[in-house]
């Protein structure tokens, strides 16, 4: 009787913070679709009427002032360069042994309680020394390494028995064709987990860009959003609008890859548990 009040509770609890995570997406369809001369407080969460043409309109009419396919690369290159130094440096840690490996984790380690905005300020000086405020290495090249992805990926690396790699090297399959072969087909649940976690922190990311672009070409789409949200002519309900195409979009890939995703997490934790 008191477990199953206890799951009773539990899942009260699952379903109010759904709530109050869904809560917010829902105002803000809402407030898109609305007539923009009725938008009071009850049309914010019932329009009297769905205009369901608010949303490719406003996107048509400010698709010419937005970095879409700059975002894009960004964030897919971003992605990819950190789940690709991620796989490597995991790789070594787990099967490589070298003089200094538990010092150099743990000194790792300990920069994940650095706070991101510490770290801009050296970052941007090492950047203004070279030319790479002038091109896209700016808003990519201090983002590929991140030591929680590395950290995971051993977690998940650390689950495929020792003695594969073993019998690996004895067949005379160099590491190489390991990581290729054996590796990365077994972990691949995992390493989507980390690429689509990296392209959604790079696809929403205001600060760092904000900071190092000295070029309106290279501009990604939540700076833009606030350029256009700067001009008198530029409406609310636009803001909205374009911000909805945003969250849809990053709800399309993960809903494309969810199987893939809820299996890397669910390795995760299970690893967490060991």
């Amino acid at each position: 009787m008191k477990r199953r009040i206890l799951h009773c509770l539990l899942f009260l609890l699952v379903l109010l913070g759904a709530v109050a995570i869904i809560l917010p997406f829902v105002w803000l369809l809402s407030m898109t679709l609305a007539d923009p001369k009725a938008q009071t407080t009850a049309a914010m969460w019932q329009p009297q009427q769905w205009r369901w043409a608010n949303l490719p309109s406003i996107l048509v009419t400010n698709l010419k002032h937005l970095h879409l396919v700059t975002s894009f690369a960004v964030a897919l290159i971003t992605a990819f360069l950190q789940l690709l130094v991620s796989v490597l440096a995991a790789f070594v840690f787990v099967h490589f042994n070298f003089w200094g490996k538990r010092l150099f984790w743990i000194l790792l380690v300990c920069t994940l309680v650095i706070p991101t905005a510490i770290v801009i300020i050296p970052n941007y000086q090492m950047l203004m020394a070279s030319t790479w405020t002038r091109n896209l290495s700016a808003l990519i090249g201090p983002e590929i390494v991140n030591v929680g992805a590395v950290w995971l990926l051993i977690a998940t690396f650390q689950v495929i028995a020792q003695r594969f790699y073993v019998e690996a090297q004895l067949d005379g399959a160099s590491d190489w064709y390991y990581l290729r072969h054996v590796v990365i087909p077994l972990t691949h649940p995992s390493l989507i987990t980390v690429f689509i976690s990296q392209f959604c922190l790079s696809w929403n990311n205001v600060l760092w860009p904000l900071v190092v672009n000295r070029r309106l070409s290279l501009l990604t789409w939540p700076l833009d959003l606030q350029k256009l949200g700067q001009q008198a002519h530029f409406s609310y309900q636009a803001f909205l609008a374009i911000t909805t195409w945003a969250i849809m979009f990053l709800a399309f890939i993960v809903l494309w890859l969810q199987k893939d995703l809820l299996t890397g997490i669910a390795t995760l934790v299970a690893d967490d548990d060991r």
